[in-house]
């Protein structure tokens, strides 16, 4: 893989083709549109906008990822999300990206002008790709060693539908994220959702201001032990106020407590995307100490 890497840049640097030809707006709404069909990491909601901010390109807004999360549907059954859950390795041999671009350009989502990375448009890739002896050795390792359809992993929008597959991202708003929040909705226990497939939470705010301290509250035996119920709020962890720092080992302490399910993470911080519970993160507008507001 590291050498067929490298011919490819050899190849791009030959055909006088640079990043800046290959990235453009339609790509990274593309990007965007995958990333829904996958249920992909909430990370992503950081690098997306990330590299388009580097490639000059307009970056998507709140209002963006809503838009594209409430019209694609989610296509994959893969770790963490489910509901069977397979690992990563059976969604490549299933045909990975351009098995799910392929249900996308079906659904006329994507914008197949783009030009990739193997210096031709995305639509001619998506034609060599549904005819390709690779497509099928792939699907056919897949059936022949883990007894495995590749269509119960990656599957066709109806099959989704019937099976249950909800988006995966969730950007919430209120009075406490006005700008915008991330949930990532799929990491939340089935058994605390309401019949009607909304998840409500009233309980104490227990608040903090450093990983570490909210990682002794889970911790703890004594009084100021996290209880069922309580929601957890960790702030000042934003961009400005900590460099939006990984929570993970809030989320990973929470997991492994017996009532784990009944606690609630509010924070502007980010969490991983093996997170389980009700994790809401990039609360925005983020709160960050009073001393750090004075830098200019």
């Amino acid at each position: 893989m590291a050498r067929r890497s490298a011919k490819a840049l050899v190849h791009l640097a030959t055909r006088g083709l640079a990043s800046r030809d290959i990235l453009a707006d339609s790509s990274i709404h593309n990007a965007m549109i995958v990333h829904a069909a996958f249920g992909g990491s909430t990370n992503l909601l950081l690098h997306i906008p990330a590299i388009a901010h580097a490639a000059g390109l307009r970056r998507p807004t709140v209002e963006d990822w809503i838009a594209v999360n409430r019209r694609v549907p989610r296509l994959v059954d893969a770790l963490p999300n489910g509901p069977v859950g397979h690992p990563t390795v059976r969604v490549f041999l299933a045909g990975g990206v351009p098995e799910v671009m392929l249900h996308l350009r079906r659904l006329s989502l994507l914008d197949e002008s783009c030009l990739t990375v193997t210096g031709e448009p995305l639509g001619t890739i998506l034609d060599w790709w549904e005819t390709s002896e690779r497509r099928r050795r792939l699907r056919a390792v897949l059936a022949e060693r883990d007894g495995i359809n590749p269509d119960d992993v990656i599957l066709s929008p109806d099959q989704a539908r019937a099976r249950g597959l909800t988006s995966t991202v969730t950007f919430p708003r209120g009075n406490l994220a006005p700008e915008g929040a991330v949930i990532k909705s799929t990491a939340i226990d089935p058994s605390v959702v309401d019949a009607d497939g909304v998840y409500r939470k009233t309980g104490p705010a227990r608040v903090f201001t450093s990983e570490k301290a909210a990682v002794a509250a889970i911790k703890s035996h004594g009084p100021d032990r996290i209880q069922p119920g309580d929601v957890l709020v960790l702030m000042c962890r934003g961009p400005m106020g900590a460099g939006m720092e990984e929570i993970y080992q809030i989320t990973a302490a929470l997991k492994f407590l017996s009532f784990g399910k009944h606690v609630a993470v509010l924070t502007d911080a980010r969490f991983s995307g093996v997170s389980t519970g009700a994790c809401i993160g990039h609360v925005g507008p983020e709160r960050w100490p009073a001393a750090h507001r004075q830098v200019t």
